[in-house]
């Protein structure tokens, strides 16, 4: 019911996708978001060095990818290494004020533009 609600919020505002997350701090430390029929993974992680959390994403593309019931996507991250497209800046990216509803299309219509890119170079 909740991915109903956000596929139709959506489409009440193109220029937001809302989004499902995993953890926060400050920011969401994992997001999963579909758009233009593809669905992406975007993932933080902690830097020991900094003692802080990375200001960047790293997007992977998880279009297909089906688990089992009870699994989460969260617990597989080591397996989407070969899906990785690319790394976005927190500071490039458009959240609402909370930064636990939706972040703007801007970002997700560079990552169409990249999987573009990268099928017609294979």
């Amino acid at each position: 019911m909740k991915r109903l609600f956000q596929q139709v919020l959506s489409k009440l505002n193109p220029d937001r996708m809302y989004f499902q997350y995993s953890g926060f701090y400050d920011f969401p430390l994992g997001i999963i978001a579909s758009h233009g029929g593809r669905k992406y993974l975007l993932e933080r992680e902690f830097d020991d060095g900094l003692d802080e959390y990375e200001d960047f994403f790293r997007v992977y593309d998880i279009t297909g990818i089906s688990l089992r019931q009870g699994e989460r996507i969260w617990d597989h991250l080591d397996a989407f290494t070969e899906n990785f497209l690319c790394a976005v800046r927190i500071n490039e990216m458009t959240f609402d004020e909370d930064r636990r509803r939706w972040i703007g299309v801007s970002v997700f219509q560079k990552l169409q533009n990249a999987y573009k890119m990268q099928s017609s170079v294979t």
